[in-house]
């Protein structure tokens, strides 16, 4: 079952997750996914994001909320995406953004918290099941699959 908040602010973190995933395009960032984007990356004074291409990229409001409320909470949180990791790594750490054993490229979502898991537990002795995990993604085909593979796991449809 996937959830459809209309807002970040109304995504609550119970006390049964302990590790959130994100999609970055369209989750995190506001801007859908775009190949080409090539640096400098640099910040803009409200904050943004300017690419080498002069594409302007905007966190999703209410998303700082989430990381400081699952922080506050000792959640883990980390990255599962599409994309080049150079380039996407170079733009989470310009917004100043942390995430453990990130997972971007080409694989599938459900393959990349797959990966998460499998460091979580070899790097840190931290073993975690499915009922465990929160996966937020802007694409339902995405949120399904990670059901698939994880039924237990909470799907959220990024607002």
């Amino acid at each position: 079952m996937i959830d459809y908040p209309s807002s970040f602010a109304d995504i609550k973190i119970d006390e049964t997750i302990k590790l959130i995933v994100l999609d970055v395009d369209g989750t995190i960032w506001e801007n859908s996914f775009n190949p080409n984007r090539n640096p400098p990356f640099t910040r803009t004074e409200s904050g943004d994001l300017l690419t080498g291409d002069g594409e302007v990229i905007k966190l999703n409001p209410g998303l700082l909320e989430l990381l400081n409320q699952a922080k506050e909470k000792g959640v883990i949180c980390s990255l599962a995406s599409i994309g080049d990791p150079d380039i996407v790594l170079s733009i989470i750490e310009k917004f100043q953004l942390k995430f453990v054993y990130p997972q971007l490229g080409w694989n599938g979502k459900d393959v990349m918290i797959e990966e998460i898991l499998r460091k979580l537990e070899l790097e840190d002795g931290i073993k975690l099941s499915d009922t465990e995990i929160l996966f937020i993604d802007d694409d339902e085909k995405e949120l399904m699959k990670v059901g698939e593979r994880f039924p237990g796991a909470k799907l959220v449809k990024a607002p």
